[in-house]
């Protein structure tokens, strides 16, 4: 991505890692600058250590998957946390929920401690499914739509 006369490339893992995501910046496609982006302030989301997840507690241990860059200014995320037990209470499918941050700062590559985009279900239930597909998001506080795709967003 080019964005104010820098190209940037962002890399995740699936890895507990003591960063998130690795984004590269150049400003001449040949020289490279490596920067290790902690989502959770001095710590990783993907460190594998506990986090107070807001919505339930959960070990976070998987860290990000499609991270997703808008204009630099948003990204949007999938974090692990857990299993998928909405069809079964034994069931061992990945669990994801879907959280947005805030660039704060481009030179640093700093970002605002990711929060939770709640789903809410035709059956009247939040957050019951995991979502890892494309799919439309509104963003309330920030007042955008976004559409999330694997690999990309719009």
């Amino acid at each position: 991505m080019f964005f104010k006369n820098n190209w940037f490339v962002a890399v995740t893992e699936n890895l507990v890692e003591n960063y998130d995501m690795l984004v590269y910046t150049s400003k001449d496609l040949i020289n490279w600058k490596r920067v290790n982006v902690k989502l959770n302030g001095n710590e990783a989301i993907c460190s594998g250590k506990k986090h107070g997840a807001k919505e339930q507690e959960v070990q976070i241990n998987y860290g990000l998957q499609n991270s997703l860059l808008r204009v630099m200014s948003f990204m949007l995320l999938l974090i692990y946390l857990g299993y998928d037990q909405s069809s079964s209470p034994t069931a061992k499918s990945n669990y994801f929920g879907t959280y947005i941050a805030k660039c704060t700062d481009i030179n640093e590559m700093r970002f605002s401690e990711p929060s939770r985009i709640d789903y809410h279900e035709s059956d009247g239930s939040i957050n019951k499914y995991s979502r890892i597909d494309a799919d439309i998001v509104k963003d309330i506080e920030n007042k955008n739509i976004y559409l999330r795709q694997k690999k990309t967003m719009v």
